[in-house]
């Protein structure tokens, strides 16, 4: 489907802000998922090809000799704002875990299951321009430029810090939920952290 692809080395596409996080450490990463998932949701972001909350466009596991698992999980996410449909705000999602393993840890007196995960989070913002390319058919060929230089060039910072500030939030509430540090004080979470009971 034309409308989910990046158009690498293209202009039109503006890498705006990419982060990766990686932490080892036992957390419930079913919850951290579940947390980032919401956060998208709210946010307005949808599946790019109109799944609405079913992010995953790759899954891929392996288990090895050990019992350990190592996987990718791979999400495409757009977010198309209601007054123009020249631009839209598109987002990767990466995930790679390494050397996975179920684990029980004392919480509070009692055993609970949990996972012990090597986890690499890698997400980037980017800033798409025509992603429909439909101003490179019928009677709007040749017509981008002049538009682009009329009615969007003005206001393309607004749009880039938008995105920059939601790739932004995106890492604080992830870095939050692991306990790692951040500029800003992070959003209180919805979820409790490191996925455990209160």
């Amino acid at each position: 489907m034309a409308n989910k692809i990046l158009r690498p080395g293209d202009e039109k596409d503006i890498s705006v802000g990419k982060f990766e996080i990686e932490a080892e450490d036992v957390f419930h990463l079913k919850t951290l998922y579940e947390s980032i998932h919401d956060w998208l949701l709210e946010e307005g972001f949808k599946d790019v090809d109109g799944f609405a909350d079913k992010f995953e466009q790759l899954y891929w596991e392996r288990t090895g000799a050990t019992g350990a698992k190592e996987f990718h999980i791979w999400w495409r996410v757009s977010k198309e704002p209601e007054t123009s449909k020249y631009y839209r705000q598109f987002l990767r999602v990466d995930f790679q875990g390494l050397n996975s393993k179920s684990v029980e840890i004392m919480h509070k007196g009692q055993k609970v299951k949990t996972d012990k995960t090597d986890l690499i989070i890698r997400i980037e913002g980017i800033l798409q321009l025509d992603y429909t390319n439909r101003l490179q058919k019928g009677v709007w060929k040749g017509f981008e430029e002049l538009y682009r230089k009329r009615f969007f060039e003005e206001r393309k910072d607004q749009f880039k810090d938008e995105l920059y500030n939601a790739v932004y939030r995106i890492s604080a509430r992830i870095k939050g939920y692991l306990k790692m540090r951040t500029v800003a004080k992070p959003p209180r979470l919805f979820r409790p952290e490191l996925g455990l009971p209160e």
